[in-house]
C-alpha cells in the first residue's frame, strides 16, 4: 500500500475517495480510515498487475489535477 497527498485539492479524504471512484472510476481508502493524522491521503493497493497500477495512477493525477 502507498498514501498519496490530496492536500493540494482541498477536499477531505472521503469527498476526495468518493468522487474519485466516481469521475475516475478507481477505488481507494480515505486516510482518515486509518486515523487523524492519515487525513489528506488517500491509500491505494500495489498489488496489481504494472499496466492496471499505471492506468489507475493516471486516473489519480487527472484526478488531482482538476484541483
Amino acid at each position: 500500500y502507498i498514501l498519496i497527498d490530496i492536500h493540494k485539492t482541498g477536499l477531505g479524504s472521503f469527498d476526495f475517495a468518493r468522487q474519485l471512484l466516481i469521475d475516475q472510476k478507481v477505488a481507494a481508502a480515505p486516510g482518515a480510515t486509518f486515523g487523524p493524522f492519515s487525513e489528506g491521503f488517500i491509500r491505494i493497493s500495489l498489488a496489481s498487475d504494472d499496466h492496471i497500477l499505471e492506468e489507475g495512477l493516471n486516473r489519480i493525477c487527472s484526478f488531482i489535477n482538476q484541483y
